[in-house]
């Protein structure tokens, strides 16, 4: 493990979640969150100490909302979707 690289890891399973998206048209509700957490926490940060994975998503969309507020612009002119 003298080779452990956390980056590497985050961003293999984003384009593990992205692959399978791509091929399947679709991610569950789980795959989508694992996915939306590994955009918006950097590699071996965290948001919370323990917890399940809804927690987590909690923690990870009121931080969210927390930045959004700061710069609705930003957020306005570079993120939404649709």
């Amino acid at each position: 493990m003298g080779n452990y690289n956390p980056k590497f890891e985050h961003k293999l399973e984003q384009y593990s979640l992205l692959e399978k998206a791509y091929q399947n048209g679709y991610l569950s509700d789980r795959d989508f969150s694992l996915l939306l957490q590994n955009f918006l926490i950097s590699p071996g940060g965290y948001v919370m100490d323990t917890g399940s994975n809804e927690n987590a998503n909690s923690a990870v969309v009121l931080r969210l909302f927390d930045r959004i507020k700061e710069h609705p612009l930003l957020w306005k002119w570079f993120f939404m979707v649709a």
